[in-house]
């Protein structure tokens, strides 16, 4: 089992300065910054109290909120960030297509 000691003050900044080059323009990933958060209103509260921006992709941990699993990512693109650092997976996101 991981244990995740977050530096919260740390993720919020990340996330204030999100690299641009992370935020995806195809139409799916449009989508999901328009419906994430209201789709998944706990699961954006709970990710909120780490410092993390649910709009924003790229985190997760092993913990699941409803039908929603959390897991450590252990396959995903180079994230640019120096310092140690989790990438998590959220899974199954089931979202209404509509952009």
């Amino acid at each position: 089992m991981c244990v995740m000691k977050a530096d919260i003050e740390k993720t919020q900044v990340f996330y204030c300065n999100f690299p641009k080059e992370y935020i995806y323009d195809c139409a799916y990933c449009r989508n999901y910054r328009a419906k994430i958060r209201d789709a998944y209103p706990e699961m954006a509260q709970y990710l909120a109290t780490l410092g993390v921006d649910i709009e924003k992709t790229f985190e997760m941990s092993p913990l699941e909120i409803g039908e929603v699993k959390f897991e450590i990512s252990d396959c995903y693109p180079g994230t640019g960030i120096n310092e140690e650092h989790l990438v998590l997976d959220i899974y199954p996101i089931k979202l209404k297509f509509e952009i």
